[in-house]
This record gives structure tokens, sequence and C-alpha cells, in this order.
């Protein structure tokens, strides 16, 4: 196949019909398991496919303007956690759900330190319930036990395990050169040509390029779906959509991408239980790489997702209407340098809310946030990271006059600074992207332990990134503004690794050089805790105000 053109019969204005599609099975009768169905793109001989004008399909794509329909019933299970710590050398390893895989399947079992490369790729060489034996011997640890707080509640630290295989496959006889590309185009007044690309159990395989993500979406109207597929080893990103709708992505397996994983633009699209591995930065763009990128789509269904290592960035997001009824729950970020990511964005209604994410083993920061006027954050875990939370709220100068109470909630959360997973000597080692990024690094502890929050910032003048580093905030008119913890708990600051290193609950911003904003606190619990774990006011940090109108104040916290 050289290059294949979907076509279906025109909608005319008026009737809506449409005629033709190419479909292999159905939701209620898909592919069994032990058929098999192989597209391969010949993209080596170098046929352009350009019979309509205003369309041209390159070497290697297919052009998706009818209805393209995979479906097959393989597998029941798409990817789970690992059941079980496991160590260097082994050859089984434990799954939390019970998996129906087969031999000779390719599995992906992510990272769970700082490290986003040591995600390992096995073959499947016995499957029994919940037991996995493979054919190679693990080169990494891996965590998959739970860590305890002092009061009993469990958080759920655990690497993933997502199944590669599928008995459906589109690939390209040429690495890079494959792209599938959906979309729409108006040949007359009376013709519209529109794609709807709907996949239950497809693997892609060795797409994308430097130009273009393995799946791209443009201008598409809802009826896309991609369910329980799998996309790994792309030279792009991997899933695109611009100027697009109601796209559904649920269950699916995204690994190995030299872009973003999954990056929407457009609105109402639906992120569900999706599992994001190991994302490369391009050498040629200057943007961060993210797991999930969200930050250019409006009303985004986020639940259940999880983003397992990217040299850059987790979530980059840009955040909710505060007055939303729509909550995203149970996300997950780690291995990243900052799990959540939210710059420079301004919040509808004067507020944004960020909700439902666990951020953990994140080098940098658990949640950046930076955002114009108030933000409130909301069912937030953060674990094991350098600094748990950075939030800078920016007020223009020309709004100061009309926003009251500008201020920052954090609340229903927790920030665990060391958990029981913490490996005092390999968690110490610092990620290959640390290296490319090293004028963009936290603020260190001069304790040398994590922290939880650094202080909050209020300020008219936005952070000059890539400039300076993403904590810097330069010279301008002070800000009134106040932080508000609400419910949150802060636990296992301690002193860790039997050193001197020790954990911080709050710790001033180096690089603030503005008033230090109050910080009130309701309901909140430091849990077993040292006096000297909760703050630390380093000799150099000024302690007097820098203009007449800025004002030193202690934080009234309430514990």
């Amino acid at each position: 196949m050289s290059c294949t053109f979907l076509k279906l019969g025109p909608k005319m204005k008026g009737k809506g019909q449409r005629v033709g599609s190419l479909q292999c099975g159905t939701l209620e009768n898909p592919l069994e398991k032990e058929q098999k169905l192989v597209i391969l793109l010949r993209a080596s001989e170098g046929i352009f496919c350009d019979h309509f004008n205003g369309i041209r399909i390159d070497p290697g794509t297919i052009g998706v303007y009818g209805k393209f329909q995979l479906h097959s019933a393989y597998p029941k299970k798409s990817w789970t956690h690992l059941g079980a710590n496991i160590a260097p050398g082994n050859e089984r390893i434990i799954v939390e759900d019970a998996v129906d895989w087969k031999p000779l399947d390719k599995i992906v079992l992510s990272s769970s330190s700082y490290e986003p490369h040591e995600a390992e790729v096995l073959t499947v060489k016995e499957v029994k319930g919940h037991h996995i034996r493979v054919h190679e011997r693990l080169q990494h640890q891996h965590i998959g036990s739970p860590h305890v707080m002092e009061d009993g509640k469990r958080i759920h630290l655990a690497a993933e395990v997502g199944l590669l295989t599928r008995n459906i496959q589109i690939k390209p006889d040429t690495s890079c050169s494959g792209t599938l590309l959906v979309g729409s185009f108006t040949k007359s007044p009376r013709e519209e040509f529109s794609g709807v690309l709907q996949f239950l159990n497809v693997e892609i395989q060795n797409f994308g390029s430097p130009l273009y993500s393995s799946i791209e979406f443009t201008n598409v109207s809802s009826g896309s779906w991609i369910l329980s597929s799998t996309l790994h080893q792309s030279c792009g990103g991997g899933i695109h959509a611009s100027a697009s709708h109601g796209i559904i992505l649920n269950e699916n397996v995204v690994f190995g991408t030299a872009g973003h994983g999954i990056d929407l633009e457009g609105e109402a699209h639906s992120l569900t239980n999706n599992l994001v591995v190991l994302m490369t930065q391009s050498a040629w763009s200057t943007t961060w790489v993210a797991g999930i990128k969200v930050n250019q789509a409006k009303d985004i269904l986020l639940h259940g997702n999880i983003v397992a290592g990217s040299e850059r960035l987790g979530f980059h997001i840009q955040g909710q209407r505060c007055s939303s009824d729509v909550f995203w729950s149970d996300n997950v970020a780690h291995s990243n340098l900052h799990g959540l990511h939210l710059y420079k964005k301004s919040g509808p209604d004067n507020c944004t809310s960020v909700s439902g994410f666990l951020a953990f083993k994140n080098f940098d920061y658990g949640a950046m946030i930076q955002i114009e006027n108030s933000v409130e954050i909301e069912n937030i875990t953060l674990v094991d990271n350098s600094v748990g939370l950075l939030a800078v709220v920016y007020v223009s100068s020309a709004l100061q006059h009309s926003i009251k109470n500008v201020q920052i909630v954090l609340r229903n959360s927790v920030i665990v600074a060391t958990s029981s997973s913490f490996d005092c000597i390999l968690d110490r080692m610092e990620p290959h992207s640390a290296n490319l990024t090293s004028t963009d690094r936290a603020p260190p502890n001069p304790k040398g332990g994590r922290v939880g929050i650094l202080w909050p910032v209020f300020t008219s003048v936005q952070n000059q990134w890539p400039r300076d580093p993403w904590h810097k905030i330069r010279n301008g008119h002070s800000v009134s503004g106040i932080m508000k913890l609400q419910d949150v708990t802060f636990s296992s600051f301690v002193k860790s690794c039997y050193s001197d290193d020790l954990d911080i609950c709050i710790l001033p911003n180096p690089e603030s050089t503005g008033m230090v904003h109050p910080i009130i606190a309701e309901r909140t619990r430091m849990l077993k805790m040292r006096d000297k774990n909760k703050f630390y006011f380093p000799p150099l940090h000024p302690r007097f105000p820098s203009t007449q109108n800025e004002i030193l104040t202690d934080s009234p916290l309430d514990l």
C-alpha cells in the first residue's frame, strides 16, 4: 500500500448523508483474538496521492476524509499498575489486575524514579493472572507498593505496565515516514468531506516525523474516537488535534514519542484512563515537551490519565473556570521535571481552578502554576518532589484597581516530602534531562531535603522564562494577595536518609524580592513533625521592607 485515500461520498448540504467507509470488525463483532490484520504502508516508494484539488497526501500517509473503522477484541485490559516492588535482575513481575496478554507480546514497564528513561520494553514469556514472566532481566528498580501516611491513609505510588502489541497493526516499511491524517474540506458549496476515525485495539508503530505527529486531527468534528489502542516508537508527537471538537481518547497506551504524547487543541475533548510513557525533547523545538498538552483546549475532560516519564512536563494545562461543573480527577504525573505545569494563562471570571492530580517523583516541581488573577487548587497530592508547589499570581497594572482579594487557595490536598519508597542512593541521581535544563532548576532547599511549598508570589511583573528560571520574579509593583491553606496535610517532613538533609514544609522563594505575603491555614495538619521542619528562613533572606509600601508579614498559620 503506497498510500491510502479514504473517501466518503459527499455530504450534501441539507441531506447530511454519507456513503462508503473502510471497516474491519464492529464494536459488537470485533476481530477475534486469534485473527490478525497488518496494514503496511510502502512509504519508501515515494508515491503521492493528489486526487482532489486542495488535498495532498504524502507518501506513507493515510488520508482519512471519510470513515475509517478498525475494531479488535484483544486485549481486554490495555494497561495496569505494578502490584509489588521489583528489583533489577528479576524476570517476573506482579501486576495489580489480572491480564489476558499472550506470550511474545511486547509490554512497557514505566519508570518510577526521577529518570524517565528507566522505562523498559519487555517480551512476555508467560502470563498467569496477576503474574507475568518475561524473557529479559529487568535493568532498573520499579516501585509497586503504596506509601502509608502517619494517619493510615494510603497513597498509590506504582509504576505502570502497558501492552504494546495488538492484532491489528499499522506500520510503514520505513521508520519515521507514517502519518494518519484525519481532516475535512469543502470541495464546493454543496460538497463537504469530513473524516471520522474510530479505532478499538489498534497498534500503530514507527509513525510520525519531526513535522507531524503519528495521528493528526485537523478541523474534525465529533464522532472520532480511539479506544484501548497503542502508539509507540514515534519519530514525532503521538496524537495531535487542531481546530477539532469532541475527540474521545480512552484506555490508550502512548510510548516513546519525540514530541508531545497527546496534544489537543479545540474543545470538548475527552481524555480518560490513558497511559503516556517516555516523551523526549526534540532538539529543534523550544517548546517544552509534555506527556499530555491541553493548554490550548477548552472544556476538556481529564480523568484517570497517567503521564509516566517526560523529559520536561507531565501535564501542560490551562485549568478550568472556578465555577465549572466538570471536575478533573485521578490524574497522575511522575518521573518528569514538572508534574503539572500551568504558565501565563488568564483565568475566566478572574479565577482558575486546578484539581484532581497526584504528582510524585518529579525532579523540579510537583506543580508549577503561574497564572493571571486568582487560582484555586483542590484535591492535589504531591509526593517526593524537589518542590511540591510553586504558585505565582500575576495581576497587570491595568487591572489592579478593579480586582480585589487576589488569592491562591490550596484545598483538600496532601503534601508528602519523603515517602517510604524514596531510595537514598538511586533517587539522589539527576535525570539526563537535568543537564540541558540546569538554568531552570527549582531553588534548592538550603537544608538539603525536599520542599512542600515555595512561598507564594503576587506580582505585577510576569516571569521572563526562558531568560530567567521559572521561580525568578523581577522587581515590580507590589500586589496585595493572600494564600489560604484549607484542609491541607503535610506528612513525612523528616531528616531523611540518615543525613543532615531536612525537609521543609514552607520555604521562602530566594528569587522573589518583593514583600512576603501572608499564608492563612484552616484545618491544616503537620503530622508528627518537628518545628524545624515547618519553616526555614535562610539568613540572607530579606527580613525588612524593600520599599515603604512593602511590609514583611509573618504568616498566621493555625496549626
